[in-house]
């Protein structure tokens, strides 16, 4: 028999209680202004192998991208369709048109960190899409600590359509063990630090638990 998982609201109150182990990892996210959005050349990706593609857990798929997570949850990536289709026919390798890393925490979630993508994929809202698919598929996932101007619209995009996805955001601060939604009319100061101090607070994608 499959043992059952706990889920995140089990994780997330049980480490509501034990405090400050978190705060070298999850701080609140800080936020660096620019003027422009900055992508990545393609020279900054290192291309992945359609034997381990074909691998990886499959979060979501639509016509032109395939959303994926490695096996050990580690890493996630969006593969463009198109040029997975001719990295096979030419037994060659693909670069992802966005990649994420993963990294482990004691709330038993999975923190993302060093989100990238290709130029050539900016504006197909692949990186929402891929927080969405992952999501709803593992329950839960802290945002970065360091939010360029991209960063930091990515996070705006998920926070205000999050409960059109059956998705909500919250705060944790591990200081005073606070738990608040966040929604489009949060105050900026309350979910992004703009200056070099470090807050113990956390902003947290998961499933909507009222559905």
């Amino acid at each position: 028999m499959k043992a059952k998982t706990k889920s995140f609201a089990a994780h997330y109150h049980e480490f509501a209680k034990a405090t400050g182990t978190l705060k070298y990892l999850m701080e609140m996210p800080q936020h660096y202004p620019a003027k422009q959005i900055v992508y990545q050349r393609d020279v900054k990706f290192l291309p992945l192998s359609t034997a381990n593609v074909a691998s990886y857990v499959v979060i979501g798929k639509d016509e032109d991208f395939e959303y994926v997570v490695h096996p050990h949850r580690t890493a996630g990536y969006v593969i463009n369709l198109g040029e997975l289709k001719h990295a096979l026919k030419t037994k060659n390798q693909v670069l992802p048109a966005m990649t994420v890393s993963l990294r482990d925490t004691p709330l038993g979630i999975k923190q993302a960190h060093a989100l990238r993508i290709r130029e050539r994929y900016a504006r197909n809202n692949v990186a929402t899409k891929w927080y969405e698919g992952y999501v709803k598929r593992f329950d839960a996932i802290a945002s970065d600590f360091e939010h360029m101007e991209g960063g930091m619209r990515l996070w705006r995009s998920l926070i205000a359509n999050a409960r059109g996805h059956g998705l909500e955001v919250c705060t944790h601060s591990f200081d005073t063990n606070e738990t608040k939604p966040v929604d489009a009319s949060t105050p900026l100061e309350e979910i992004w630090s703009t200056t070099p101090e470090k807050h113990s607070t956390v902003i947290i994608l998961k499933k909507n638990e009222t559905r």
